[in-house]
């Protein structure tokens, strides 16, 4: 056998070889490829269940919530009666209340606030309904200070609801409250009622509404 024809042999081997090589990373990079694509379905799964799990406990704590109204701005005095305090307030906005058939429970609730808003929990929806609705109509003030009479809000849909109220403040929408437990804004004012139910939710709103009408 010639240098030549040795030298032929040898590049065919090293084609071979390298064909070889190149067949075999190809297939470790597809097997790594599917990997891959099935780790990101199963964290894509898990997310989802993760969102609707946590979805499902924040949506049962503000059921559990729903008989509970939240009064702040209301002085706090040391040794100050709540019961005597809800009346009062039942009085001046027209719901007569019987602290011991209709309350059942009152006081201040912790909060970083300086002054710690009442909470109220009824023992049922409908005359905490009634007493809600006639506070905010009747827009009470004590000592200068506006009461608001709002619903009683799991942690997340106060988040939901206070950056709902920065895009008020900033004009990017025409309104934002609550209803039930349920934070609401509208783009403009010929506009639905959406409902927020996550931070996702509010992208939409990123531009202000009076821009919008402008264009």
């Amino acid at each position: 056998m010639t240098e030549e024809q040795i030298k032929e042999m040898e590049k065919r081997l090293m084609k071979a070889m390298e064909k070889v090589v190149q067949n075999t990373m190809r297939q470790e990079m597809e097997t790594l490829k599917k990997e891959l694509e099935e780790q990101r379905k199963k964290v894509d799964k898990l997310e989802k269940c993760n969102y609707e799990l946590s979805k499902n406990v924040n949506d049962l704590q503000q059921y559990i919530r729903r008989e509970n109204v939240l009064i702040t701005n209301y002085p706090q005095q040391p040794n100050e009666n709540i019961e005597r305090i809800v009346c009062k307030l039942g009085e001046s906005i027209g719901v007569k209340i019987d602290f011991k058939q209709d309350i059942q429970a009152a006081h201040r609730n912790p909060s970083r606030a300086a002054v710690q808003p009442i909470l109220i929990r009824f023992v049922n929806r409908q005359i905490r309904n009634k007493f809600a609705q006639a506070g905010r109509e009747k827009k009470l003030r004590i000592s200068e200070n506006k009461l608001y009479f709002n619903d009683h809000l799991t942690p997340t849909n106060s988040k939901l609801f206070f950056e709902a109220r920065k895009l008020y403040k900033t004009k990017k929408i025409k309104g934002a409250w609550t209803s039930n437990g349920t934070v609401l804004v509208r783009r403009d004012e010929n506009s639905q009622p959406i409902k927020i139910h996550h931070m996702d939710d509010l992208k939409p709103f990123q531009v202000s509404y009076s821009a919008a009408i402008s264009t």
